[in-house]
């Protein structure tokens, strides 16, 4: 991802959009509903600028109805979906730390993107409006739970110390740290066989492992259990994740340098290509960090940039600074 900042407002930025969108596939916005058409970017101008190219739209609540001119927050649609509720249970609501709605919207977007640059380049006549929402996303997120139908058991909730929905599937407290454990059900026979608990019984199936496991290490947990056929992890910080061999070994973090000197971790790859990989790795960057670059890219030479920049059109900024990261230890 490039930064290149331009106005809109202006009547030189709106001309120099324009110049982009011709060359482009694709353009994407999350603006509410309502504004592209003040900006006069809505997709019926972006197809004057360009007939083949297609727009995406992500918006809290759609391009239509009632609600499309609402702003949308992750924890807004986290509230109105049901979400903190089944996290909390029979507790209080429970806000995720997660922003599931923005990632899954963001993913839904990349897909719709790829989905419209293949929709044209196999006989659409024109470029076509695409569009996801947050609440789309939550909706999607919760599909497994949302799903409703005769005899189907209540979908499992949470509650504000939530460890788990079954004595199998729960985390549990060692005398070094926790350890997150997963098998079904019949597996209680197992470990009753093996001597390892006194009995299947969900409730005292619990408390004996409770009593186990916090006289044993993390390690022994997991040795136990795995004896058995049970998956079992160490729970981990995010410093312990980031900072772990295998991971890095499959690119799922990065390690990137800061501009005050020290190091942190980014996503590694959703996706990777066998025949067409890539190997440099691309920083969040500052806002108008390429502009110049991206500018030169569409041939608009350097003297242009140069007067742009002065008059305030387009912004040439620097690398973001990220001096520290709230919440990672």
């Amino acid at each position: 991802m490039r930064s290149l900042a331009i106005d809109l407002r202006h009547p030189h930025g709106h001309a120099l959009f324009r110049r982009l969108v011709m060359a482009s596939d694709v353009v994407i916005d999350n603006f509410r509903s309502g504004v592209l058409g003040r900006l006069r970017i809505d997709h019926g101008a972006l197809l004057a600028m360009n007939p083949h190219v297609s727009s995406v739209s992500i918006t809290g609540f759609g391009t239509s109805g009632p609600m499309q001119h609402e702003p949308g927050f992750d924890p807004v649609l986290g509230a109105m979906s049901g979400m903190m509720f089944a996290q909390g249970g029979s507790d209080d609501p429970v806000m995720h730390t997660v922003a599931i709605n923005d990632v899954t919207a963001g993913i839904m977007a990349a897909l719709g993107s790829c989905l419209a640059v293949y929709a044209r380049r196999t006989g659409a006549a024109a470029g076509q409006q695409a569009s996801t929402s947050l609440a789309a996303a939550s909706a999607f997120a919760q599909m497994g739970e949302l799903v409703r139908y005769a005899s189907r058991p209540p979908a499992r909730v949470g509650s504000a110390d939530h460890l788990g929905a079954t004595p199998l599937s729960r985390s549990y407290q060692a005398s070094d740290g926790w350890v997150r454990i997963h098998a079904e059900d019949e597996a209680a026979q197992t470990l009753v066989r093996a001597g390892v608990v006194g009995s299947a019984d969900s409730a005292v199936l619990g408390a004996n492992l409770e009593t186990l496991f916090a006289a044993s290490t993390c390690r022994e947990i997991c040795e136990i259990v795995r004896e058995h056929g049970i998956v079992a992890v160490v729970a981990r910080s995010m410093s312990e994740a980031t900072s772990d061999d295998g991971a890095l070994a499959v690119d799922l973090f990065h390690p990137m340098s800061k501009a005050d000197g020290g190091r942190m971790m980014v996503p590694g790859r959703l996706a990777h290509f066998s025949r067409t990989p890539q190997t440099a790795v691309l920083g969040p960057p500052g806002l108008g960090e390429y502009s110049r670059g991206v500018l030169g890219g569409f041939g608009v030479d350097n003297a242009e940039i140069d007067e742009l920049v002065r008059d305030g059109v387009v912004v040439e900024g620097s690398p973001m600074r990220i001096v520290g990261m709230p919440g990672y230890r």
